[in-house]
């Protein structure tokens, strides 16, 4: 997305996979932090690991600190692409995500 079309929103959520412990959305977040740090973000990894393990905490401390304090995170089970039997994202894995936004003036 380009920083214009950035400029106009008071809140953003970013979302992505994680890989190896790395997220490709922190690049995103670091190459748009000028433009998005003064809004509402939300940042939502989608991975295999629980996101109480180390694998996970790993990914979300590679996030630099000053954007980390000012992002809400979450995160939350996924699958491996070549699982066919692990079925669709489930509603229950997204409701926390919805309560803090619907409760927090987004």
């Amino acid at each position: 997305m380009r920083d214009e079309e950035l400029k106009g929103y008071d809140s953003v959520i970013v979302m992505s996979g994680t890989y190896a412990a790395g997220m490709p959305l922190i690049d995103f977040l670091k190459s748009k932090w000028e433009v998005i740090k003064d809004k509402n973000v939300v940042v939502v990894a989608v991975g295999i690991a629980p996101e109480n393990v180390p694998y996970s905490q790993r990914s979300y401390e590679k996030i630099p600190a000053y954007i980390r304090e000012r992002i809400k995170y979450f995160k939350i089970p996924g699958k491996m692409g070549f699982i066919k039997t692990a079925g669709e994202v489930k509603k229950e894995n997204l409701d926390r995500i919805i309560e803090y936004i619907r409760n927090s003036g987004f």
